[in-house]
């Protein structure tokens, strides 16, 4: 949101003048109208309206600073006393009272100003009084010569009389703007008394007629030193005037409320963005109010302002007003801020050039020439913060008269993204101390900043001069300097202009020695005797004598203004440093910005000038795959685009390295190789040795030391063979591995030596012809390669097949260095022969578990024992009988192997230790466990009813994955898959045991709500049927099932199982679950549901066939006793059994049911009479033979009273 959008902007007038804006009443008005009255102006304005009331009065001055609104408030008392009815436009409401209370008659205004001149104030007043009088109510009064006046007073009681003679209600109102500037003008002190007196006599006036003296005065007057002699009469005339002042807060209500006026809806958007914004600036949080009435102008702006006196007329209101106008359309937080203040300073001639203010805009001025130093981004901070300052240094009023960083940050409200804006201000400040070297800002030890007029030297302009007076040849010595910095050239003197160096070389991981030259024409220039030449071409040249080819680049540095510029200033801060009394530090932070400049002009120069070696290239862009960002890095990339092919094409025999020879590390990673090899084991650990090795093709696959496939080994050994019971020396061996087309460094040709020797395929001899051998070694390197300073000669080993038994060894596990020493050979062969004593150990356990397995296991359905048995012939690859028959140290030449034996014996042996770890593993954590598995996954399935259909899957997936493990008994043969068998046999063990576990609980364990039998056992109704199941005649066959159902439901509680007691077992070993009467298992809870249901309909059922006999029988409850008749009558009163069950009521209910017979008929006697003739009948055979059955039944009793029943037995069988 713009600036314009949140403020009703009004360019208010800056200057009033009280004569000329008063012409008319429409001016007159506005003025009253849009006068802001402070909370202060209002108590001073109320007494000014009560006192014009009076017949007498107390004159008033009005004291303000310059451009603070005094000549408003007299134009805006002017207005009201000429015009009594726009008393109504006061916008201050208990103002507006006070004077439409008060102002009820007439007075005759004069307002004037008085300008400069030597004339008294006494001329002035009576020249503006009768004029004033005359043009503006037509009062003539006598010419007054104020000279001739002894007695002010009554002059002015004459004036007054002329007035009253008008209007007898009239009063007399002066007014006068300016009183102080007039009175500042004069320098006789006799004139100054003489106006100061009559201004006292005027105000004495007042006090005793209807005449008022209302005067405007600076209030710094009071304190000026050039009234220091007045003061006393100053006091006195004070003391006879109503003082008014105008204070800051006056200005700041007179800035927001007409300058800067703000609708509700403009202060609310405000309140919002200024309350985010002062999560950032703690001032605007803590004052946000007045932010919000100053809005865009810092408070602090008005408060520096009013203090500064260097604005005559002008005032803060008209600096706001010109301000605020610049930033209308620039969005929020755009702000005016007091930096400002330090523009309108140096924009005016006479205020720049007064003494105390020239020097502080000359610091300004040069601090702004530095700002460009910084980084762009913070160079509009900087300009502020310098100017802050400097308003500072002429306000006066703070400490130091500066600012620490975090009065900046509020007053200034500089705010950063990344930190804190007093920590940004601070950063400010010390990068621009830094330009300075310290000078113009000061830091005091209390963290103030501020302008320091004391420290102003100009160090740029004393290294300007020394670099007119340099010697010949010092921007050379500059940039040699520099070079050899960045590209770490080494070198004793300062005037070499040829160095040692050294390239990296890329595709081999290894660099190459060569030379730098700089050329500058000298003598020394020439080529080096390495693998390159980088020659640098002095800017100062215009050609080299050197000849660029494959192996020599040439750089033509061209001349550039820049870079002799900086090459010059660092040869005259060199200078400096060395021979001049300024402050050495500061030169030497001055050298190394410059440095460092040079730097990043050198690298662009570089980049883009022309190499050539061999071939042309314009710049760095054609040779490098990116943009260096340092000299140094250039250096370092240039080299190997420019020579990596050079070296790969003249050594392309060279090792290609797995990590990076350098210069410095080469010699260190031979040692620590060697160290490696030589340590107590055999085998080398360390990955960087081995590498180093590799890449030299002196390691086998195992890491052991073998120079079967070395090339460089081959050609020493080739050497040697022809020198057969010669010494050669060892530098001809150095000399030709270092030559086309091998490059080998020394470091590297003597670890080849040391693995040669360490192989027992070599021997080393020192000076005087002390052989050193494989068991010397260790101790003759134990100072590292500087024991080949001592060391000349090498000659071959021929006495012992070291390498090809040492390889043997290797493979069992034997220590290879044994054999390589002749004292050591005995033990060798000891060793060797514990080895393959174990060996046969191994074979024969394999043989013993074999044969315990087959009568372990048997033929079975789930393990093919034939597949696994015929796994033991892969030990067959062990030549253990071979091996066995070696009784002495001469038989171990006969274990030498080819190189495929070599690797049976590897496969045979591997294959040993894999299958005992096998057959161990399968006898206790496989085949148990395996037919645990296949055993339940049988018994679950059998039972799947009760078990969940998605836990039977996971069961059966996790099954089957083993099935395909054991399958293939092979595979187990490796450790890892024995592990994921045994994982997953563990995983379904675990599985199972939680499914069967859970169901188990589920089905007959604490998941049932065993509750609800107990609750069912102990029903009230259930144990009125046990008693009503004796009354004869009733159906008990449905109770004596529910009966027989509870006993079962009881049975099957089973709450003993833990879940580990399944480790083992495959179901509960205390009730089986669910193998028992598994029909009446699988929703127990469901059961006991309809258990309930099936309790109250056997009570229906009983209570209807009971009232329907009693019906039937009724005619026998005469017969009954009193007791009985009454329980049988109450019963048919109430269609209903009692509450009360018991004996005495079946004991009723049976007497009267006496006559009743109950016989029981099974299905099987009726089948027996129908089919009694044959198995098929007709209808009417049909309806004869259930006439039989009938005819049968009858013969046992009374139609009447005869009950059939279907016997109990009969309906279970049928369920």
């Amino acid at each position: 949101m713009q600036v314009k959008d949140l403020i009703n902007f009004d360019e208010i007038k800056d200057v009033i003048d009280i004569d000329s804006d008063l012409e008319n009443e429409e001016s007159c008005k506005a003025l009253v109208d849009k006068y802001i009255i402070s909370e202060r102006l209002r108590g001073y304005l109320q007494e000014i309206a009560e006192d014009l009331a009076q017949p007498k009065h107390k004159s008033c001055q009005i004291i303000g600073s310059y451009g603070s609104g005094k000549s408003h408030l007299l134009a805006f008392l002017s207005a009201l006393l000429d015009n009594p009815d726009f008393s109504s436009y006061i916008q201050d409401e208990k103002v507006r009272e006070a004077f439409e209370s008060n102002l009820n008659r007439r007075f005759a205004v004069v307002q004037f100003e008085l300008q400069a001149g030597r004339t008294d104030l006494s001329h002035y007043f009576y020249d503006r009084v009768e004029m004033k009088l005359r043009d503006k109510y037509g009062i003539e009064i006598p010419s007054v010569d104020p000279d001739q006046v002894f007695d002010h007073k009554e002059k002015v009681r004459e004036i007054l009389g002329k007035v009253k003679e008008v209007d007898p209600q009239m009063g007399l109102v002066v007014i006068i703007d300016e009183i102080s500037d007039f009175l500042k003008q004069k320098v006789k002190k006799e004139k100054k008394h003489r106006d100061t007196q009559f201004m006292r006599v005027l105000a004495q006036a007042s006090q005793t007629m209807d005449f008022m003296l209302i005067g405007s005065m600076q209030e710094d007057i009071l304190t000026d030193p050039e009234f220091n002699d007045e003061a006393d009469s100053f006091g006195r005339t004070s003391e006879r005037y109503r003082i008014v002042t105008i204070s800051k807060e006056d200005i700041k209500k007179v800035v927001s409320q007409r300058a800067l006026n703000k609708s509700l809806e403009q202060r609310e958007e405000l309140e919002e963005l200024l309350t985010d914004y002062g999560q950032q600036i703690e001032e605007v949080h803590s004052k946000i109010d007045e932010f919000i009435d100053l809005y865009p102008v810092h408070p602090y702006v008005i408060e520096v302002f009013n203090q500064l006196p260097y604005f005559e007329k002008r005032g803060v209101i008209q600096f706001t007003v010109d301000e605020v106008k610049k930033i209308l359309d620039e969005e929020f937080p755009a702000f005016i801020t007091y930096d400002r203040i330090f523009d309108l300073i140096a924009s005016k001639h006479t205020v720049k050039s007064l003494d105390e203010v020239a020097e502080v805009v000359k610091a300004i001025d040069t601090l702004n020439s530095k700002i460009p130093l910084l980084r762009d981004n913070l160079q509009e901070d900087a300009r502020r913060i310098v100017k802050a300052l400097a308003v500072l240094k002429l306000y006066g009023q703070t400490a130091n008269n500066g600012a620490t960083p975090e009065e900046l940050a509020n007053e200034l409200l500089i705010i950063s993204d990344k930190f804190s804006g007093a920590d940004r201000i601070e950063m400010v400040l010390n990068k621009l101390r830094e330009v300075t070297d310290g000078q113009f800002i000061a830091k005091s030890e209390n963290n103030y900043y501020y302008i320091d007029l004391e420290h102003t030297r100009d160090y740029d302009v004393i290294i300007k001069r020394k670099t007119e007076d340099l010697y010949d040849g010092a921007t050379d010595e500059e940039l040699v300097k520099v070079l050899k910095s960045v590209f770490e050239l080494d070198s004793d003197s300062d005037y070499d202009r040829v160095y040692d160096d050294y390239s990296y070389w890329p595709d081999k991981k290894s660099f190459r020695y060569g030379s730098f030259i700089y050329d500058d024409g000298s003598s020394e220039v020439e080529k080096g005797d390495g693998d390159f030449n980088f020659v640098f071409v002095s800017p100062y040249r215009d050609r080299t004598t050197i000849k660029q080819d494959g192996s020599t680049a040439v750089l033509n540095l061209e001349y550039d203004d820049e870079l002799d510029t900086l090459l010059k200033k660092a040869a005259a801060l060199t200078s400096l440093i060395k021979n001049s009394p300024y402050p050495k530090n500061i030169m030497r932070s001055r050298l190394k910005t410059c440095k460092g400049e040079l730097k990043e002009k050198l690298l662009d120069k570089v980049i883009n000038t022309e190499i050539e070696n061999g071939t042309s290239y314009a710049g760095a862009g054609g040779l490098l795959s990116q943009q260096p960002d340092t000299l140094m890095e250039y250096y370092y990339e240039i080299k190997p685009a420019l020579f990596g092919a050079y070296f790969s094409e003249k050594y392309d025999k060279y090792p290609k390295l797995a990590n990076q020879l350098t210069p410095e590390n080469i010699r260190g990673e031979v040692e620590r190789t060697i160290k490696d090899i030589l340590g107590s084991g055999e085998q080398v650990t360390v990955s960087n040795s081995q590498n180093l090795l590799k890449a030299l093709q002196l390691l086998d696959s195992d890491n052991y030391p073998d120079s079967n496939n070395s090339p460089y080994a081959k050609l020493i050994l080739k050497k040697l063979n022809n020198n057969k019971g010669k010494n050669v020396k060892i530098e001809e061996i150095v000399e030709e591995l270092a030559g086309k087309p091998y490059g080998l460094n020394r470091e590297l040709v003597y670890l080849i030596l040391v693995v040669l020797t360490y192989n027992g395929e070599t021997n080393l001899k020192k000076h005087g012809g002390k052989t050193v051998t494989a068991a010397d070694l260790k101790d003759v390197l134990s100072s590292g390669l500087d024991a080949f300073d001592e060391i000349s000669y090498i000659t071959l080993e021929t006495d012992f097949p070291v390498n090809e038994v040492a390889k043997v060894l290797r493979v069992l596990d034997i220590n290879p260095g044994l054999i390589k020493q002749k004292k050591n050979r005995k033990d060798a062969l000891k060793q060797f022969k514990n080895e393959v004593g174990d060996i046969e150990n191994k074979i024969n356990e394999v043989d013993q578990q074999l044969s315990n397995l087959k009568i372990k296991a048997k033929p079975n359905e789930h393990i093919d024992l034939d597949a696994l048995l015929a796994k033991r012939s892969g030990i067959d690859n062990i030549p253990i009988e071979k091996f066995s028959k070696v009784k002495t140290v001469p038989g171990l030449k006969k274990i030498v192997l080819d190189d495929f034996e070599l690797e049976e014996l590897e496969i045979g042996l591997k294959f040993l230790d894999n299958f005992i770890e096998f057959l161990a593993d399968f006898e206790e954590k496989i085949y148990d466990p395996y037919i645990h598995l296949k055993e339940s996954m049988d018994f679950i399935k059998e039972y799947r009813n009760f078990f969940a259909d998605e836990d039977i899957a996971a069961l059966e997936e996790i099954a089957d994955k083993c099935d395909e493990i054991v399958d293939d008994l092979s595979t187990l043969l490796e450790h890892d898959e024995r592990r994921i068998l045994k994982g997953k046999l563990q995983q379904y063990q675990r599985k199972y045991r939680e499914i069967y576990y859970q169901t188990h609980e589920q089905k007959v364990g604490a998941g049932v709500e065993w509750s609800k039998l107990e609750k069912i056992k102990n029903n009230q109704e259930l144990q009125q049927l046990k008693v009503l199941k004796d009354v004869r005649g009733l159906d008990t066959a449905d109770f004596k099932r529910l009966q027989m159902k509870i006993n079962k439901l009881s049975r099957a509680k089973c709450d003993s199982l833990e879940e580990e007691y399944l480790s083992g077992n495959y179901k509960c070993p205390y009730c089986q679950f669910p193998e028992f009467d598994a029909s009446s298992l699988k929703d127990i809870d469901d059961t006991l549901d309809e258990m309930w249901d099936e309790i109250y309909d056997i009570k229906d059922e009983w209570e209807a066939q009971i009232l329907e006999e009693i019906k039937n029988y009724e005619d026998n409850i005469r017969l009954l006793d009193q007791a009985e008749k009454e329980v049988i009558e109450e019963i048919q009163s109430a269609k209903t059994l009692p509450d009360k069950i018991d004996r005495e009521l079946v004991k009723a209910l049976n007497n009267l049911f006496s006559e009743l017979e109950e016989i029981e008929v099974s299905g099987a006697e009726i089948e027996e009479i129908i089919f009694a003739n044959g198995g098929v009948l007709d209808y009417d055979d049909f309806a004869n033979k259930l006439e039989e059955v009938k005819e049968k039944i009858l013969t046992q009793g009374d139609r009447t009273n005869l009950r059939i029943k279907r016997p109990a037995d009969d309906r279970e069988e049928e369920e």
